[in-house]
């Protein structure tokens, strides 16, 4: 699964089902204030950048440090990280 051209911001949630990690991309219709992101990736924000510079990433920032799932499709779209856990995909511009 690949994200491309959004608009507006989706959470992308991974979850173990039966011993297989699962990524689900659904809208993020909260606003993007610091609680509601925190909120969403377990704690503590990290924002990265996109390899192709056109979104944020907002993913927890110890998530790594707390065994999160591998984020697959976050990981990709980054080019560089190795992202676990949930993640917002954010167009670059709409957080402060």
């Amino acid at each position: 699964m690949e994200i491309q051209n959004l608009e507006s911001p989706v959470l992308v949630t991974v979850e173990e089902v039966n011993k297989e990690v699962v990524a689900t991309i659904t809208p993020f219709t909260n606003d993007l204030d610091l609680n509601s992101m925190q909120k969403a990736v377990g704690g503590y924000i990290e924002i990265l950048k996109s390899r192709c510079g056109k979104y944020d990433i907002v993913v927890n920032e110890e998530g790594r440090l707390r065994n999160f799932l591998h984020n697959d499709i976050a990981t990709g779209l980054s080019g560089r990280e190795y992202i676990v856990g949930n993640a917002i995909i954010v167009p670059v511009g709409l957080i402060d």
